[in-house]
């Protein structure tokens, strides 16, 4: 990869832990604080992972986001309010999501030596996204939400 390839990426993911940083600090929900937190620290390990391999060092692991205490959250979010504020900044974060993983995946084969890598971050990046998307609809619609056949199988790996 190109330097400019890495500056790239580093900056995604700069910007979405500090968009899940920023509605983490401002938001009642002690229980979306906590998956918020943990996604910002996620994109926080995808930095520094970006940092090791444009220093050609040997990068990893990868951290993962927990999908069960995420799910473990959303059962308790029915019940709390949200404002249209709220979910601007979630459908930012969507919009960052799918921004990363998407530039990941095109630049992937850049780098012959952690291909693999950029690949499983990118798969990373496509799950975070899936639980924004379903937060989203949990938020829109608390009582009819039902989640996505595609949330219910993103366990930890």
């Amino acid at each position: 990869m190109a330097m400019e390839i890495f500056e790239m990426a580093r900056n995604l993911e700069l910007e979405g832990k500090a968009l899940y940083e920023k509605r983490a600090k401002v938001t009642k929900s002690e229980n979306l604080k906590k998956v918020l937190n943990m996604i910002a620290k996620v994109e926080e390990n995808h930095f520094d992972l970006f940092v090791e391999i444009q220093k050609n060092k040997k990068a990893g692991p990868i951290k993962h986001v927990d999908f069960k205490i995420a799910k473990q959250a959303f059962g308790v979010l029915r019940d709390e309010k949200f404002t249209n504020e709220e979910i601007k900044d979630f459908e930012k974060m969507l919009v960052v999501e799918k921004k990363s993983e998407d530039y990941y995946k095109l630049h992937a084969n850049d780098v012959s030596a952690n291909t693999e890598l950029i690949l499983e971050i990118a798969k990373e990046e496509h799950r975070h996204y899936v639980l924004i998307q379903n937060l989203i609809e949990l938020l829109r619609r608390p009582k009819q939400w039902v989640e996505s056949e595609e949330f219910k199988r993103l366990d930890n790996y």
